[in-house]
């Protein structure tokens, strides 16, 4: 064996060895990384949450729990459904990309298809009737007291309207403001939804940026993981952690 050789073998040896090295420090640890952002990818998410136009339900600051596998299965780190597992009901709230921007956006689900949807006098009305709302009363609005102010506007809690509305069966407060606001009928297609935010006129949804198709959804958000407060220097809403939306929709 010449020098030459020798020296190539030796060097072989030691690439090998750092190889193995690596795999045994690290293998483990890589393959526990890629098993967390195929989970992420696939079964569920965190997402935060950057504006309020789901006020009063879901803050700015809110981290929220996304199930993924509620409407379908896609391939890993990517939008390719394979398997549809269900369809998006009244009343739930959902995360998908604006078509346009492809950000993450979170609204609740109003019209599914054969919804004829209007707004007259800032009620919504499907295939023609109303649906149903109420007023709280003076001790239930306490509970609104420390929604965070507007990041959008000026605007403070207090400047803003609630109101109890009710879509099959499901009661959640919106919050609106004092003007009142129209939509002209639209009818729901197949594989599309109308959705809207909670913060009525803060939130930019169906409204503004058009019916949202179903297969693009990534999921549906069921409670929030973990909160912090943008506005005071980011502690921590700890009377928010791990709490179902549900319970956050209603008002006791």
């Amino acid at each position: 064996m010449t020098d030459t050789q020798s020296i190539e073998n030796s060097e072989e040896q030691a690439t090998q060895t750092k190889w193995q090295h690596f795999k045994s420090e690290w293998g483990g640890f890589i393959v526990l990384l890629f098993c967390l952002f195929c989970f992420r990818s696939v079964i569920a998410d965190w997402n935060a949450v950057p504006t309020g136009s789901m006020k009063p339900t879901i803050y700015e600051g809110d981290r929220i729990w996304v199930n993924k596998l509620s409407y379908g299965l896609r391939i890993p780190f990517t939008n390719i459904r394979v398997k549809d597992l269900g369809e998006p009901s009244r009343g739930e709230i959902v995360v998908f990309p604006e078509p346009r921007s492809g950000k993450r956006y979170i609204k609740r689900v109003i019209g599914v298809p054969g919804d004829r949807v209007e707004i007259r006098e800032n009620k919504v009305f499907l295939n023609g009737e109303s649906l149903s709302y109420r007023k709280f009363s003076d001790e239930e609005y306490k509970s609104f007291d420390n929604i965070p102010a507007s990041t959008v506007t000026s605007r403070k809690t207090q400047d803003f309207l609630k109101i109890e509305e009710t879509v099959d069966g499901k009661a959640h407060a919106v919050q609106l403001y004092y003007v009142d606001r129209y939509f002209d009928p639209v009818t729901v297609p197949d594989g599309m939804i109308f959705v809207m935010g909670d913060n009525r006129d803060e939130s930019q949804d169906s409204r503004y940026i058009g019916l949202i198709d179903s297969k693009t959804l990534i999921g549906k958000a069921t409670r929030v993981v973990w909160s912090h407060d943008y506005d005071d220097y980011y502690l921590l809403r700890k009377e928010r952690f791990f709490k179902p939306i549900d319970e956050l929709s209603k008002v006791d």
